[in-house]
């Protein structure tokens, strides 16, 4: 038998819970009015008549733990690089906490605690963890991807019914971060640019400052640039052509000639990586503790690796790049997500990714 809880929420509306019982099987959802919910109820009611054994048996006869097994098994390979990076990462976190449960008790009130955890558990940046801690974007990453996972073991699996992250709320989102560098700056202050170039020229690291100004020419991610390989680089046109790990859609951008000599005096094989570890050519440099100690000498705070990303997209809107040229240079799928940059950008340019060179390397002198 369905049951009703009626709720009025801060604006003044009414919404009505319906909740339904079955063979120990339970769901619920949440209408503008009882009609709806009661229409709805009495669906549901026959639905999980119908297999409540199968269903019942199933949920209880998997682990969390052998659903993420498999999940990244079957269906990670299949996405882009650097998506199949970041859901590893999540799903382990996801394993390490909830793996113990089945899924039939990995119900709503548990993924609220699991999401009201995460908001309050240390950021990472660059691989270390931060002082700081994981901002409603990356807490509702996590919950996409086990999302994700829920539909594949309902739809697929047939091992649940009902998707408990349905009756889970996203949180709102506070992602308008736009830090860079600032670039400009006198002979008695640096700029944050200018600063930051410089320490990474007396970095320890052989690859730090280069991998930092291809970073900046291109507007491409940390892994992008790490894992370039050196036929991802054709010195004979000036171009950096990166991998679209996250979409699975490659770019190519054109590299100042500075950058492009620069490059030429390390030119390896073309399936070796060009910033590749001293103790296996296999595996792409580290470079965290350079970059943490580049930034500390340069005295520069409250920045990460990623907005190195912003900086090449606010130097090509302060250069007049549309939102079109910023969204085709980052690889962003769509202009919506390169809004953030559009107060920067009076107007239209051609040749938008030749700008961030000139920028760049005078900010640098």
């Amino acid at each position: 038998m369905a049951t009703y809880r009626e709720y009025i929420k801060q604006d003044g509306k009414k919404t009505v819970t319906a909740r339904v019982r079955v063979a120990g099987i339970e769901d619920t959802k949440t209408f503008s009015g009882k009609t709806d919910a009661k229409e709805w109820a009495k669906r549901r009611e026959v639905e999980l008549k119908e297999k409540p054994h199968l269903a019942h048996s199933e949920a209880h006869k998997h682990a969390l733990a052998a659903g993420i097994d498999r999940y990244l098994e079957t269906v990670v390979p299949g996405k882009a690089a650097g998506s199949q990076i970041k859901d590893k990462q999540r799903l382990s976190w996801w394993r390490e906490n909830y793996g113990h449960y089945t899924f039939a008790t990995f119900q709503a009130p548990v993924i609220v605690e699991a999401r009201d955890a995460l908001l309050k558990s240390p950021a990472l940046r660059y691989g270390a963890k931060s002082a700081a801690t994981k901002t409603p974007a990356t807490v509702n990453r996590y919950l996409a991807v086990m999302g994700h996972l829920l539909v594949t073991a309902q739809r697929e699996w047939h091992w649940i019914q009902i998707n408990p992250m349905d009756q889970v709320s996203k949180l709102k989102e506070r992602n308008e971060r736009t830090r860079y560098l600032e670039d400009t700056g006198t002979a008695d202050s640096p700029s944050e640019l200018g600063r930051l170039l410089d320490a990474c020229r007396l970095s320890e690291s052989q690859d730090l400052y280069l991998a930092v100004l291809v970073g900046l020419m291109t507007g491409g991610r940390r892994n992008e640039v790490l894992l370039l390989t050196w036929r991802d680089i054709d010195l004979g046109h000036g171009t950096v052509t990166l991998s679209g790990q996250k979409t699975g859609t490659r770019r190519t951008v054109t590299i100042p000639a500075e950058v492009v000599d620069l490059l030429a005096e390390r030119r390896g094989p073309p399936k070796a990586l060009v910033f590749s570890s001293a103790n296996d050519p296999a595996r792409p440099t580290d470079l965290r503790s350079a970059w943490e100690t580049a930034l500390r000498r340069a005295e520069i705070e409250n920045f990460r690796w990623h907005d190195l990303r912003h900086s090449a997209a606010s130097y090509l809107a302060m250069e007049g790049a549309s939102l079109a040229d910023i969204a085709g240079v980052l690889g962003h799928r769509t202009l919506q997500m390169v809004k953030r940059y559009s107060h920067l950008s009076p107007e239209h340019i051609a040749k938008a990714s030749a700008k961030i060179g000139e920028r760049v390397l005078g900010g640098g002198k």
